[in-house]
């Protein structure tokens, strides 16, 4: 957030610094998470060897987590892994919420597709 005050504003542009006051900082992590869920978003398709070259990830490894939450979406039809890519099913497109939710670090405190959904567990 900006400053309100014009001199406080002009004072950081003048220092050579943005005038703001308020905001977050992200991290690496943060950075690449942001642009994956933008990717599966609009794409439906993440494509895996360029975040790595991108970013010099080594990305399953170290969405290790990540990943044991999207094999069990698989075997619901939700998404389809590949060593190179993820991308989201027509089925999955209706549940864009819940798979691109799996990258948000913020958001998820453990490795289990019940943590997605609240209220009674129902057998069917």
């Amino acid at each position: 957030q900006s400053f309100y005050e014009l001199e406080k504003w002009e004072g950081a542009i003048r220092e050579g610094r943005f005038p703001v006051w308020r905001g977050h900082h992200l991290t690496g992590q943060d950075v690449l998470r942001r642009e994956i869920v933008q990717t599966l978003r609009s794409l439906f398709r993440l494509d895996v060897r360029a975040l790595n070259e991108k970013y010099h990830v080594d990305f399953w490894p170290m969405m290790a987590r990540e990943e044991t939450i999207l094999r069990e979406m698989q075997a619901d039809g939700l998404v389809d892994i590949f060593q190179d890519a993820l991308t989201v099913t027509d089925f999955g497109r209706n549940f864009m919420n819940v798979v691109c939710r799996v990258f948000d670090r913020y958001a998820m405190p453990e490795p289990s597709i019940e943590t997605f959904f609240d209220g009674p567990k129902i057998e069917l």
